[in-house]
């Protein structure tokens, strides 16, 4: 593949992601804090993860440092919560390897990194993607 003829994916925010954005502008803290412990998709409040990371990155950003906390707390629970049902299928050893390898991996981009990344267009899938990399170097060490 020619370097030079490779673009950049621009990325940007779905329409989801969007409207979580828009609809979060008129709730006070707590409204948040409370619909972003929704878990069921189809209720009312549902805020998709891949928004609740642009939310936490513009609240660390803004200086809201204690609500981006709390927020990062409840999207670490659900990270984790779909990673273990993700690697369900796995030995018991190599299940919690992969899992703290995934979380690790997701942990850090979330900290690092303020613009829009994949995180924050396909979030599930993105954990997804890590989780099967995390098995294919445990795979490869053994």
């Amino acid at each position: 593949m020619d370097e030079e003829n490779t673009e950049a994916v621009e990325l940007y925010h779905p329409p989801f992601v969007v409207r979580a954005l828009d609809w979060i502008e008129g709730i006070s803290s707590e409204q948040l804090i409370a619909a972003a412990q929704i878990k069921d998709q189809n209720k009312s409040g549902f805020i998709p993860p891949a928004a609740l990371v642009r939310i936490i990155r513009r609240f660390r950003t803004d200086g809201k440092l204690e609500l981006s906390d709390r927020l990062v707390a409840i999207l670490i629970t659900n990270a984790y919560d779909y990673v273990r049902r993700v690697s369900a299928g796995f030995e018991v050893g190599d299940r919690e390897d992969v899992i703290q390898e995934t979380m690790q991996t997701f942990l850090t981009e979330l900290a690092e990194n303020d613009g829009i990344d994949w995180w924050e267009v396909t979030f599930h899938r993105e954990l997804r993607r890590r989780a099967s990399d995390a098995y294919a170097r445990l795979i490869g060490r053994h």
